[in-house]
């Protein structure tokens, strides 16, 4: 094949040759001229691979309809990690798994599509505006005059060779000719405007005095002739940080308001009255930074936080990370995502419920039902924030942040009354900010910020943001030191993860009186041991860690799936109705479930997720031969009275010398059921409830706990 070609000629011919049956050409070569890495070209030759699986199957495309043609006009524009991350997921052998990568590449193909059409959009021209119309006409005065100021130039350069002042109307120049013919009707009245400025100065090219007259005046047409909307400045979201820091550094968005406005800058504070007042917000807001940059990796944490429930399926995380973001709006990241799980196993489960604002849940079963994730409820600042929490970046990361109400706080926004910002910003503010946030990240850089040299718009956002949000807590909690209140301020919805994961322990050693593998029930530990860690004993996904039955639930084929966490190992203990009790290794699936309020601060498993729960559970026991399915969770934060099980924090599974250590001090006090989750001991009583203990056995307990290394 030629050697002059580029890839996307490349894979049109591959394409072609795929549909027609015909011989595959060698296309290595232009690959490897044209793609950035090996998992650019992998990622290509699982689309082709696929492409001819699909074509067999269905019949054949065009190319620009095909798979390969989605990920050859993408391919270029994915970072190497996605690149590898989609080109495995179509390699793989899992349907779930090919079904997202194909998915993903025909909405980043849509996307990328949408965007160059508006590119194009914004370059078609237009009827002119009628400002653009007024200013024409203004410059045509001025040109107007060029008669007079001919006849006048004589006169014009002897009164600059003597040091005459250029202000006064000498008779028989140019300035006193262009009065005459003002007063007579001649010509149009003087305007004053940047036009008509413009057409004097072109109308003096040929008189020596009266172009040195116009210069001065030139020099203020030529910065305000360029003088643009706010609105019409050019977007720093989707440019690197370099490049995005070199537009900003020219400061075209400090456009100065018109009378009557409040503040100097269209879009800046309404305080902001002077260059001075600038100068000062941007120094106060670097010692801000300064003061406690910890907060700056926050974004690094969430994305990690969502890839890990979503086993960092590129499908998976586009509508979680744009869930996340439409129920972000106004409230902090535990509620954000409390909202968002309970919507999301409802739609999954077929039974909708509203966890927020009607609109937002409006917007949520739209998506659904059309399969399109782009029409949840997403404005300027939630969808920025959408973007920017996806673990799959598509785009460098930038040199602006997230525009919420904290971050134009920091920048010194009021509201009209004079209180600090809480309503959003509009489209001129939003485009002030990013530009000052884009040179606050060159600042940073330049100085060393934190000891680093590499912050992002995203870093520079953040850190603050958790630094003021960490002053607020201690507004409203004197007792609340700056450490704690740091501590929780800095939290991101993975901090919220503990709170709603449900802990569905199983075994693979089969149930004793089901009469399956019953030469397996009384074998010896060793043997037992080595059957539950045989990988076909697992239910867990050996690519993510995540358990099978619940990772593989969606609705259709949309991203609104279960989410889980990895699954970990355990040590069970299960005391059957008749017999021994047994000790065997297991494992805990972590399902993520929805909650609603049962009053007097007490929560339980919403219904949707309980039927996910059940069903899977069901299913589990059956195939593994078990005597029932088990599982639970812990409900923490109720009233006092109510909550009285234990739950002890551990690294790992537990041993059977502790579980029997545990369980005998346990029922003592009445919570003698003893759950190893994997990462922590559970000390309850399943039937009937535990009671409530007295403050004695309470201390007493504490005591035990204590004496047994707890």
């Amino acid at each position: 094949m030629a050697s002059d070609l580029n890839h996307i000629d490349a894979m049109r011919a591959l394409h072609d040759s795929i549909i027609n049956n015909d011989a595959i050409p060698d296309v290595g070569h232009i690959l490897d001229r044209h793609l950035p890495s090996q998992a650019h070209k992998d990622l290509l030759q699982s689309a082709a691979m696929r492409e001819a699986q699909m074509s067999n199957e269905m019949g054949g495309s065009s190319f620009d309809d095909s798979l390969l043609g989605d990920a050859s006009h993408v391919v270029q524009h994915l970072p190497e990690h996605t690149a590898a991350k989609v080109s495995s997921l179509l390699s793989s052998d899992d349907p779930h798994h090919v079904a997202a990568g194909v998915q993903f590449l025909q909405e980043t193909a849509r996307e990328r599509q949408q965007r160059m059409e508006e590119d194009a959009m914004g370059a078609v021209s237009v009827e002119p505006s009628p400002e653009t119309k007024e200013a024409a006409t203004n410059v045509a005065i001025g040109l107007s005059r060029f008669p007079m100021r001919a006849l006048g130039s004589v006169v014009d350069f002897s009164t600059g060779l003597a040091g005459g002042d250029s202000d006064y109307h000498m008779p028989g120049g140019s300035e006193w000719l262009i009065d005459k013919a003002i007063q007579y009707g001649w010509a149009p009245e003087r305007t004053g405007t940047t036009g008509e400025k413009v057409g004097d100065f072109l109308g003096t090219i040929f008189s020596p005095s009266g172009e040195l007259r116009a210069v001065a005046p030139l020099a203020k047409v030529s910065k305000a002739g360029k003088k643009i909307k706010s609105t019409n400045l050019p977007s720093l979201r989707e440019l690197p940080v370099a490049e995005g820091i070199k537009i900003a550094s020219k400061e075209p968005h400090l456009i100065t308001s018109g009378e009557g406005s409040e503040g100097l800058y269209v879009g800046g504070p309404r305080n902001m009255l002077t260059r001075q007042d600038l100068t000062n917000t941007r120094r106060a807001f670097d010692r801000y930074v300064a003061a406690d940059p910890r907060g700056g990796d926050w974004y690094d944490r969430y994305r990690a936080g969502l890839a890990e429930m979503t086993g960092d399926n590129p499908l998976y995380n586009d509508w979680a990370s744009k869930m996340e973001g439409q129920w972000s709006a106004g409230v902090d990241p535990s509620s954000e995502f409390g909202f968002a799980i309970k919507e999301n196993n409802a739609g999954l489960m077929g039974m909708p419920v509203k966890a927020a604002r009607p609109a937002q849940h409006k917007a949520f079963m739209a998506a659904l039902e059309a399969n399109d994730p782009t029409l949840l409820q997403l404005g300027k600042k939630t969808g920025e924030y959408a973007r920017k929490v996806n673990p799959d970046q598509l785009l460098p990361p930038t040199a602006t942040g997230v525009n919420d109400f904290r971050h134009a706080q920091n920048w010194g926004y009021t509201e009209p009354s004079g209180k600090p910002q809480r309503a959003g910003l509009s489209s001129a503010q939003m485009n002030f900010l990013d530009y000052e946030t884009a040179l606050a990240v060159k600042r940073a850089n330049e100085k060393g910020l934190g000891g680093r040299s590499d912050w992002t718009g995203e870093a520079l956002q953040a850190a603050p943001w958790v630094r003021q949000k960490a002053q607020a807590l201690m507004s409203r909690n004197p007792n609340l030191t700056y450490e704690d209140a740091f501590e929780r301020a800095n939290t991101t919805i993975a901090d919220a993860f503990p709170k709603h994961t449900f802990f569905a322990t199983y075994e693979a050693q089969p149930g004793r009186d089901i009469g399956h593998l019953q030469g397996s029930v009384d074998a010896p530990e060793a043997e037992r041991l080595a059957y539950a860690m045989d990988p076909r004993s697992t239910w867990k996904d050996p690519l993510t860690g995540r358990d099978l039955l619940y990772s593989g639930l969606r609705y259709g084929d949309t991203g609104v799936a279960a989410r889980v966490l990895p699954s970990l190992k355990m040590t069970g203990v299960f005391q059957p109705p008749a017999g021994a009790l047994e000790v065997n290794p297991g494992e805990v699936a972590r399902p993520l479930v929805g909650l609603r309020s049962m009053g007097r601060g007490e929560k339980e498993i919403d219904p949707a997720s309980r039927e996910m729960l059940n069903l899977g559970e069901a299913t589990r026991s059956y195939i593994d031969a078990q005597l029932g399915g088990a599982g639970h969770m812990i409900l923490r934060g109720g009233p006092a009275g109510s909550s009285n099980s234990l739950f002890l924090p551990k690294i790992g599974p537990a041993t059977k010398d502790q579980l029997m250590d545990l369980r005998a001090l346990g029922q003592k006090y009445g919570i003698g059921d003893i759950v190893d989750t994997g990462q922590g001991i559970t000390m309850t009583s399943f039937y009937p409830e535990p009671s409530k203990l007295s403050r004695k056995e309470q201390t007493n307990l504490t005591k035990d706990l204590k004496a047994l290394g707890h």
